[in-house]
């Protein structure tokens, strides 16, 4: 079901955006179905799929929103191992790093049969 479930993480603030394919890992933990994105340490929940990836669309949503109204979203994607190579040109933490450095990524990694679909979001340029 999952591979049928699509992400709009578009940001839109009236400034250029980058567009991204992020992991979104699906899984069910004692009855409650999560949406969880690794590279962004960010997860959404609900009691079925469809519901836990809207509420990752808006736990999304309120990240990119904070972040960029607090001016720390570089910093963030900074600190979560994201490197800026240029003006719009960013890169993810590989999976390897994530696991080796987000002990939340390695136990969902170890103890949880997921599935993992790839989404595109857009986030805000930063300069």
């Amino acid at each position: 079901m999952a591979k049928n479930l699509n992400l709009d993480g578009t940001f839109k603030d009236g400034k250029n955006t980058i567009q991204l394919k992020i992991p979104v890992w699906l899984f069910e933990d004692d009855g409650t179905w999560v949406a969880y994105c690794p590279l962004l340490d960010l997860s959404g929940y609900a009691n079925d799929e469809l519901a836990a990836m809207e509420s990752f669309k808006v736990v999304l949503g309120e990240f990119l929103s904070y972040t960029v109204h607090k001016k720390t979203l570089e910093k963030v994607l900074n600190d979560l191992g994201w490197t800026k190579l240029k003006k719009s040109k960013i890169i993810a933490p590989s999976i390897y790093d994530i696991l080796s450095k987000n002990e939340n990524a390695r136990e969902i990694a170890e103890n949880y049969p997921f599935t993992q679909s790839f989404e595109d979001i857009r986030i805000p340029e930063f300069a």
